[in-house]
């Protein structure tokens, strides 16, 4: 399902240790440390969140498959120390489903088995999560700071000891060899919405409760609730306990129009609407619809997707649209379509991947039905 970016994942990290070589540096005698303290880190989902993200914080294994019956070959990016690669995936038969799986049997150590078809599109993209992102990210700033020709007397591999930071006020104070400014946050937004990059999504929590001198993922969830509630939503028609709208996250129909409705009289809602897959363009409505459908760019809508337990087996709990309509007759309109706990035909992961495709395809006719005929007449 995965595709890979043509961009270098380590190009902030590379931009960093240039400029320090620019500088003047040529030798670190001290250690590197990473400054990881700016929120709490806590994991969501199985996943760090944490202030460091190099990558989204994965190794990506690119897979290319051979001939049915054959190895297949396995590499990985970004290129580092900090992990080893142990594959053996071999190639099924055209038609067959992939069954890889990435896990670690050892620090710094990933073993990656299963197979892909021979008719995947190469390369087949697996992933494996990094469990300490600082380190990480430490492993990889002094591999390009000597790439650059910035000697480190430090070892390249180990943990990262932020005990050894002085505080945060001190470092403030410190000269500066080295920034880089990330791209305006309306780029960011449609990251998070366009593919539904939960990592993206999970990252606001923190940053708002930093922006209010806070300092966890919590603290931010509620600046998010305290908001909804000022925007007039009933606070009984929502749960919310993470960003990525796991298991317990929970909204009505009614409360997700009164959103959309609140959004479009802010003064962002330009950045907002933009952010948003467009249905039959691009994102993950791109394919949808044709591209050819009437309707096709004229509804901006974000999608949603949770695969778990229903009745002891396994079931497409939640897929769900939700968004603005530019109807035929020219009037905006705000929808919002669920389906709920429509069990999955096997207990395969694949099958409910296949069951969720389905649901957004006839999610997608909905809504441009509603393009067509936004009075519901027959």
């Amino acid at each position: 399902m995965a595709t890979i970016t043509r961009e270098d994942p380590l190009a902030g990290i590379n931009d960093l240790a240039r400029q320090v070589a620019a500088s003047g540096i040529r030798q670190v005698d001290g250690n590197v440390i990473i400054d990881n303290r700016l929120w709490d880190p806590v994991s969501i989902g199985g996943t760090p969140v944490t202030p460091t993200v190099v990558n989204d914080n994965l190794i990506d294994l690119l897979i290319t498959p051979g001939t049915p019956g054959n190895p297949a070959k396995v590499d990985s990016r970004p290129k580092t120390a900090a992990f080893t690669v142990d594959a053996n995936v071999t190639t099924t038969p055209a038609g067959t489903k992939p069954t890889v799986k990435t896990e670690s049997n050892a620090p710094g150590h990933i073993r990656v088995r299963g197979s892909v078809p021979a008719d995947a599109t190469a390369p087949f993209v697996a992933t494996f999560q990094v469990p300490d992102p600082a380190a990480f990210a430490r492993t990889v700033l002094i591999e390009a700071l000597e790439r650059n020709g910035v000697t480190v007397s430090a070892p390249t591999l180990g943990s990262n000891p932020g005990s050894g930071l002085p505080s945060s006020e001190e470092v403030k104070a410190l000269p500066v060899s080295a920034t880089y400014t990330s791209p305006p946050f309306r780029e960011y937004a449609k990251l998070i919405n366009k593919v539904s990059h939960n990592l993206g999504a999970n990252l606001l929590p923190p940053l708002m409760a930093v922006h209010h001198g806070k300092h966890t993922y919590a603290d931010g969830m509620q600046i998010e609730r305290n908001f909804l509630a000022g925007a007039g939503i009933d606070t009984n028609s929502f749960t919310l306990v993470d960003a990525q709208g796991l298991t317990g996250d929970k909204a009505t129909p009614a409360a997700q129009t009164e959103l959309l409705r609140h959004l479009y009289h802010s003064r962002d809602f330009s950045t907002f609407y933009d952010s948003m897959p467009s249905l039959g363009v691009d994102g993950s409505l791109a394919d949808v619809i044709a591209h050819t459908d009437p309707a096709a760019g004229h509804i901006r809508a974000k999608t949603g997707t949770l695969v778990g337990a229903f009745k002891g087996k396994l079931a497409l709990t939640t897929k769900a649209l939700a968004g603005y309509v530019d109807a035929k007759n020219g009037h905006r309109l705000v929808f919002a379509i669920y389906v709920n706990n429509v069990p999955v035909p096997s207990n395969s992961v694949s099958d409910a991947i296949d069951l969720a495709l389905k649901a957004n395809k006839q999610l997608g006719s909905m809504a441009a039905s509603i393009y067509q005929n936004p009075e519901g007449r027959n």
